[in-house]
């Protein structure tokens, strides 16, 4: 009986408790400007759906991994490491979905050709933060073998998903 009631007791707690105190922002991103030595798959102008995880230098009390997506129709993008962004072009590993989710894994950094930096620092966040602008450059953003020169230029707006109105 003592068994039942502490195995209960524990699976109460497991449930009760957050899956993550991470604080994600959401929002849009959009491609605003591209070298020439990008070909035609990369689009401008175009807002995308978009997720922002920044690391613990950014957000003290975040896991220490800072990651950027966009989403678009039958495909999706993420851009990642450990640690934050900085305004320094840094290896960034590059996972894509696209049409039938054949995917590119993304995961090794040591094999990644892409590269993210920052303009600029945002300030540093807390949970209370409630918006974030990046603007930022991607070297060759699709990570092809093709577009190591290619240059993309970002602009995202976000706001803190556990502050939003429903």
């Amino acid at each position: 009986m003592l068994r039942t009631v502490t195995a209960l007791a524990a699976l109460a707690l497991a449930l009760a408790a957050p899956a993550s105190a991470d604080v994600r922002f959401e929002g849009n991103i959009k491609f605003t400007k591209k070298t020439t030595t990008c070909n035609s798959s990369i689009k401008l102008g175009i807002v995308w759906r978009s997720r922002f995880h920044p690391g613990i230098t950014l957000l003290p009390g975040n896991d220490n991994w800072t990651g950027i997506n966009r989403v678009e129709d039958f495909s999706a993008q993420a851009w990642g490491r450990d640690s934050d962004f900085t305004t320094s072009f840094q290896k960034v590993s590059n996972g894509v979905l696209s049409h039938k989710f054949v995917g590119i894994n993304g995961n090794d950094i040591l094999l990644t050709k892409s590269f993210l930096k920052l303009n600029a620092l945002p300030t540093v966040m807390n949970s209370g933060t409630e918006t974030v602008k990046l603007n930022g450059r991607i070297k060759n953003p699709f990570g092809t073998a093709t577009q190591t020169d290619c240059i993309v230029d970002f602009t995202a707006i976000y706001q803190n998903r556990d502050l939003a109105a429903p």
